[in-house]
């Protein structure tokens, strides 16, 4: 995927590209939502301002799980949204539900 493909937004991957992804670039927040969760609707804004401002520093990702579903069973998920961080490869953490903008800014600042 080009640096072009990430600016801006944050964009839908698919499951086959998340462990590429994940290895590829230094820190990647994914964002775990289904299409029809008003919840998943209503993160979209905080997460495309965030893939914005901390871009190219960050990768910021989002996965439906009503299409990829084995994902969600690999990890676990049973609420959305739900926020995973990777830095280098590696989950560092994650968080539950729409939070505000600044708790999850805080906990991205807190890895770079």
């Amino acid at each position: 995927m080009s640096q072009h493909f990430f600016q801006k937004k944050a964009v839908f991957i698919r499951d086959e590209d998340f462990d590429r992804l994940i290895g590829e670039y230094p820190l990647v927040v994914v964002c775990f939502v289904q299409s029809r969760c008003d919840l998943s609707r209503r993160i979209r804004p905080i997460l495309n301002q965030l893939a914005n401002d901390y871009f190219p520093q960050v990768k910021v990702v989002k996965i439906d799980l009503a299409k990829y579903k084995q994902i969600g069973e690999r990890f676990q998920i049973d609420c959305l949204p739900n926020i995973f961080y990777f830095k280098n490869g590696q989950r560092m953490n994650n968080l539950v539900g729409l939070l505000p903008d600044e708790v999850i800014r805080n906990k991205l600042e807190e890895l770079l």
